[in-house]
């Protein structure tokens, strides 16, 4: 009983865009909430969760997206424009999983997230809705969770 009140997650972030927890087993989950979202709320998420990984100094991530419906163009674009040069300049994500939408529309509009993630030279692999486990698993499977265990 005292090992699952450990490894319980906690949520440090919820709008109407989404949830993002603390997962105590070494990575931050990044929950995207069912709806359409408007810009300030997606882009306040994501922000959220690269602040998230720096405080708690983990290195992977866990996008959910599964309920995600599709994001607009002007987001598509803040991702490529703003969001991964962020990313990339502090280098704190190092590994990500994601959850595929269920929604083949939300799919695609996450592509240049997606793309962006991957030629920065980040590991990312997408997963289909159903393999939750099997995204966990790969997730942590590899390199260090936090940011101060990478040795130079």
């Amino acid at each position: 009983m005292e090992n699952n009140k450990i490894l319980s997650p906690f949520t440090f972030f919820e709008n109407r865009a989404a949830y993002i927890t603390h997962e105590r087993l070494g990575y931050i989950r990044l929950q995207v909430q069912p709806g359409a979202q408007n810009s300030v709320d997606i882009r306040h998420m994501f922000e959220q969760a690269r602040q998230g990984m720096h405080r708690y100094g983990y290195t992977k991530l866990l996008i959910d997206q599964r309920l995600a419906v599709m994001f607009s163009q002007a987001d598509q674009r803040w991702f490529t424009d703003e969001l991964l040069p962020q990313l990339a300049a502090d280098k704190q994500v190092h590994r990500v999983a994601i959850l595929q939408a269920y929604d083949v529309l939300a799919r695609l509009s996450l592509l240049p997230l997606v793309a962006g993630l991957h030629n920065q030279g980040n590991s990312l692999r997408s997963f289909e809705a159903g393999a939750e486990a099997e995204a966990i698993t790969w997730l942590l499977e590899r390199g260090p969770a936090k940011a101060q265990d990478i040795r130079k």
